[in-house]
């Protein structure tokens, strides 16, 4: 969280003003209201109105803050505090972290990239893995917390998510982060063993097609009304890849294109979609919620997110095993050559850039081929769930 977020204010605290705070305004996260007789001792209402009790304090030279569970009463709440500073007045961390726990990976993360960052040539990848998809999950842990299956577990959730190749990076990076302060510190030890990390073909690529009996199940399975299912479909009809279709909005839709931005889009430009009647049949499917921007949503504010648990709870439903999202963009690619889709065209379709020129001019360029290249897609996919040869 930024300073620019939060919003501090000193003043005593009681228990008529407690019941009265308001949250922030224009636009910050969250204000901290500071009591002005006991150091360290804070209210915290965030922008939704949500409260909790924050104590503030420093341990072997770094700042560190509690929250306290639930919402206590006041009284209750300043007895807490009260007994976290009497461990602290006797040298002791109110969190009650070992020597081994040692730091939070958040903080041997920020060290790492501080002291070695200088000598990294990919730092800002280093910076935007540990940002996007490693503190979120492990940055207030204690680094000698930090357990082998809990690693392993986040990086089933990228992969699923996110493919395997960024699950490999991002695991190239804990791996990194974890050695450098093991041979730093006398009490750690690294949770990273060898054979760790994600798992794919002998030639590190993964080249999964699902066959005509898997989709004809992930199909039936996508035919209920909510977000995912449609968003599944929507995904292998336009062979997009899976976050860009996540993270799609009704002002991208221009009648039957979706134009995507180009900084949505993994080459950095503008990518021209023509949907098939079966594409906008899926978009169809789905109710405008709330302020209507996001295509696949629950609330309308924002994309729909859990998708791993709404993947592995889909994958119940309809009985294929070790498949994930990416995989539909690949069978959409195969699925075009049955289809007789020239290469070149089907290509183009997935976005993949071709020369200079094609790169810096025409984003409408082979519109009628590409449209035509859906259209055929999606009448491959028709003969295969419907069951015709």
């Amino acid at each position: 969280m930024t300073l620019t977020e939060v919003i501090i204010v000193k003043r005593p605290l009681t228990a008529k003003f407690v019941e009265t705070a308001a949250g922030p305004k224009d636009g910050k996260d969250r204000i901290f209201y500071w009591d002005a007789s006991e150091p360290g001792f804070a209210l915290m209402v965030t922008n939704r109105g949500v409260r909790s009790w924050c104590f503030q304090y420093r341990h072997a030279g770094k700042s560190r803050r509690i929250t306290l569970n639930g919402f206590a009463s006041l009284a209750e709440a300043r007895k807490q505090a009260q007994e976290w500073r009497d461990k602290l007045n006797k040298g002791a961390d109110p969190q009650g972290r070992t020597a081994a726990d040692g730091d939070t990976f958040a903080e041997v993360a920020k060290t790492f990239l501080r002291i070695e960052g200088r000598r990294l040539r990919s730092v800002g990848q280093y910076q935007r893995l540990l940002d996007r998809l490693v503190v979120p999950a492990l940055g207030k842990q204690p680094v000698g917390s930090v357990k082998r299956s809990t690693i392993t577990a986040l990086l089933d959730s990228i992969a699923q998510i996110n493919g395997e190749a960024t699950a490999k990076l991002v695991f190239a990076v804990v791996r990194r982060v974890l050695n450098w302060h093991a041979a730093r510190s006398d009490d750690f030890t690294s949770p990273v063993v060898r054979g760790m990390g994600p798992k794919t073909d002998s030639d590190g690529s993964r080249e999964r097609i699902l066959s005509d009996d898997e989709l004809r199940r992930i199909w039936a399975a996508s035919g209920r009304h909510e977000p995912f299912g449609a968003y599944v479909r929507f995904t292998l009809l336009t062979a997009c890849r899976r976050m860009e279709a996540a993270a799609m909005t009704w002002p991208e839709v221009d009648g039957d294109l979706w134009i995507i931005p180009g900084r949505r889009y993994k080459t950095k430009r503008e990518h021209v979609v023509p949907l098939s009647g079966a594409a906008v049949g899926a978009l169809a499917s789905l109710p405008r919620i709330g302020p209507g921007k996001y295509v696949f949503t629950l609330t309308g504010a924002t994309p729909m997110g859990g998708i791993s648990n709404r993947k592995a709870a889909f994958d119940q439903r309809c009985g294929v095993k070790d498949w994930t999202l990416h995989d539909l963009r690949r069978t959409a690619r195969a699925l075009m050559s049955r289809a007789k889709v020239p290469p070149y065209i089907a290509e183009k379709c997935l976005g993949h850039v071709a020369g200079a020129i094609e790169r810096t001019y025409d984003r409408h360029a082979y519109l009628d081929e590409k449209r035509e290249a859906f259209t055929r897609l999606a009448e491959e996919v028709a003969q295969i769930v419907e069951g015709r040869s």
